[in-house]
């Protein structure tokens, strides 16, 4: 009579590599797998947050519930500060454009949506001047701001 596979250690799902956050390791294979496309890297950029206002509204509506909890617990003065909203890897600028629409559309007292700084990070430099002129997160251009770098030049 055998091991059981629950007893076998080699039946079981075997690591692949050294452990690293989920994060990095995505961000290893989107190096890969862009890296071989070339020229034809733009053509693979329609992801779900390119491609569907959903992701940015619901974002949008849970940043805006979190604020208005967090402002019944803070004094007056508390809630006049600025607030950021950092998107890493922003592409063409279409969350960006879906998350301030929407929260726009939820604060109509002013109370965050007025005090909202959005940081557009992006490491290439041709999606980056996309999200710079993409015509819907432009009615937003006075509360957006754009960086082009990556998280590994940070860390320095």
């Amino acid at each position: 009579m055998g091991a059981s596979p629950s007893m076998d250690p080699d039946a079981l799902p075997q690591l692949v590599g050294e452990f690293q956050p989920v994060d990095m390791w995505q961000a290893h294979i989107n190096r890969i797998f862009y890296g071989l496309r070339g020229s034809r890297v733009r053509e693979y950029y329609q992801t779900v947050a390119a491609a569907d206002f959903r992701l940015g509204f619901a974002l949008a509506e849970d940043y805006w519930r979190r604020c208005e909890q967090r402002a019944k617990t803070q004094s007056p003065d508390q809630t006049t500060t600025s607030l950021t909203v950092m998107e890493w890897g922003a592409g063409n600028g279409n969350l960006a454009a879906c998350f301030l629409d929407r929260l726009q559309e939820l604060d109509q007292e002013q109370r965050i949506f007025s005090r909202i700084t959005y940081c557009c990070i992006e490491r290439e430099p041709v999606l980056l001047e996309q999200a710079k002129v993409n015509p819907d997160l432009a009615r937003h251009r006075d509360r957006v701001t754009f960086e082009g770098v990556s998280i590994e030049e940070l860390s320095a």
